[in-house]
């Protein structure tokens, strides 16, 4: 009896102890996690073959491939966590989340907060670099008494971000334009080869109908035939006509089928053809415009260099002509001198008045040259002066061209600063708002702020972006909610200029598209 009381009493310690060592591991479990809640989206994509890898103190945890967008993971407090998501042909982003430094008397209380991350589609010459480096750190932080964002960190790297941002944009317009001209240009394709099918139809159809009458002819001279013999005979050579048809018709059907798959084999390779060239075509286009403007360049320097020696072979023939009358003039005077001799003398033969008629008469000869020849020299001035003009004409329209195209390129840079500028008051905000905690906004309290006294809805453009602003009036306070939808694909909410989430954006609003 005294074995067995102390077996009872023994087995009741040991049912106490396990008690107290299960409610031990209870409160530590309770203790270790804190649950965070994710929103992951992929813009313009659904979440096939993407990943949520999560690594731990350095060391891989775990890789999983979530089906929707919502994730929730438990974390143990006391260590440091890297989360990536990724998917092929997507921007790879990357969030840090440090659990260490809680206390350990308020790792029981409610500390679960959430974050959305969107990841968007890697375009060719788009800078990624600022991305191989988390775009957000979570840690606690005890002047809020729970988890937030690093938000110094997030102003490290605003920079890169704003810079990725606006080059992201440029390239996205970029894939818009080359999506449309490969559409207009498969469209033009798809338009082609109906109408060659729909000839082919047409053709195969006259074919067919062709073909069906003569068999039906046939048949009607082979019926008149066939009902001349005997009947044994009519049902074999029935029976034959009917095996052959089955046999044409099979071989009409096998032909007609492999030469569809030729056609779709060659419409085929003829469109990745054409979408190569049209990507070569883009690549050569820059090339093709720096040697025109290389050949225009040469071409004018080579037109120049030719009106030059135009003009020099000119200037000399002038020169000569020009020595050969001075040359002519001193001749003159020489006949005019020896003229003036002979008056003086007092001869006034015949030979001497037929020499005086004949210098007179080379004298007018002379006169006549010279005017004819100053005539052409002055022609010839106005001629050089008007290729002069021309020259200086076109070179001031080139000048001109170059100064107005100088002029929109600068005015264009101008219009996007004044874009970006317009946006500038959401840009700060848009570039947390992908990965900033939907815990910074806590939803209404009713009974805090009173019953609503009045709502207005208003949806408006700004730059690049289209804003929805709904004014809601309560009985002891006023709230702005603002969801403000991005050309370029991003959806961002605020609340008196802060950050929500969707959910509380809606919720709070009553905005339900």
């Amino acid at each position: 009896m005294k074995v067995r009381a102390e077996n009872i009493f023994l087995t009741k310690v040991c049912v106490l102890l396990c008690a107290i060592i299960l409610c031990q591991a209870v409160e530590i479990a309770l203790a270790q996690d804190v649950a965070v809640e994710i929103r992951y989206d992929i813009n313009k994509g659904k979440h096939n073959d993407s990943r949520l890898v999560i690594t731990k103190d350095g060391a891989l945890l775990k890789s999983i491939s979530p089906a929707k967008s919502r994730i929730t993971e438990q974390l143990q407090f006391g260590h440091d966590y890297l989360l990536t998501f990724e998917k092929p042909g997507y921007i790879t982003k990357r969030i840090t989340i440090s659990t260490k430094n809680v206390p350990k008397e308020i790792q029981e209380d409610e500390l679960d907060f959430d974050f959305a991350v969107e990841i968007f589609q890697q375009y060719e010459g788009v800078n990624t670099v600022v991305f191989n480096q988390p775009v957000a750190r979570y840690f606690y932080d005890p002047k809020e008494d729970g988890f937030a964002y690093d938000t110094d960190y997030t102003k490290s790297i605003r920079s890169a971000l704003s810079a990725f941002e606006k080059e992201y944009e440029q390239q996205q317009q970029i894939q818009l334009v080359q999506s449309v001209e490969i559409n207009d240009s498969l469209k033009q394709e798809a338009e082609a080869k109906a109408a060659q099918e729909e000839q082919q139809r047409r053709a195969a159809e006259l074919k067919a109908s062709e073909e069906i009458r003569r068999q039906a002819e046939a048949k009607i001279a082979e019926q008149e035939r066939i009902d001349q013999l005997k009947k044994v005979d009519e049902q074999r050579r029935s029976e034959e006509l009917r095996i052959a048809e089955e046999a044409r018709k099979a071989i009409e059907v096998k032909a007609a089928e492999d030469k569809r798959q030729m056609e779709l084999q060659e419409g085929e390779a003829r469109r990745i053809a054409e979408a190569s060239k049209g990507e070569e075509e883009a690549r050569n286009a820059a090339e093709m415009k720096r040697a025109e403007d290389k050949r225009l360049a040469e071409m004018r320097s080579e037109q120049e260099q030719r009106e030059a020696a135009t003009l020099k072979a000119e200037l000399d023939a002038l020169a000569a002509a020009k020595a050969k009358l001075d040359e002519e003039k001193r001749k003159t005077d020489m006949l005019r001198a020896e003229e003036d001799r002979i008056r003086a003398a007092g001869v006034r033969s015949e030979n001497d008045a037929r020499k005086a008629a004949e210098a007179k008469a080379f004298e007018e000869q002379q006169r006549s040259v010279a005017a004819k020849r100053e005539e052409e020299e002055r022609q010839r001035s106005l001629k050089a002066k008007a290729d002069a003009d021309a020259r200086t004409a076109l070179a001031a329209k080139m000048a001109n061209e170059q100064r107005l195209g100088e002029e929109k390129a600068k005015a264009d840079i101008e219009q996007r600063k004044l874009n970006l500028a317009a946006s500038s008051s959401y840009t700060d905000r848009n570039q947390r708002s992908a990965i900033r905690s939907d815990s910074q906004t806590r939803p209404l309290v009713p009974k805090e702020v009173g019953r609503v006294l009045s709502r207005k809805e208003s949806v408006f453009r700004e730059g690049n972006k289209e804003i929805t602003e709904i004014v809601i009036e309560r009985e002891r306070q006023s709230f702005a909610y603002r969801k403000v939808k991005h050309d370029w694909g991003g959806i961002f909410y605020f609340k008196d200029d802060a950050n929500i989430t969707k959910h509380d954006f809606e919720l709070e609003s009553g905005h339900d598209k």
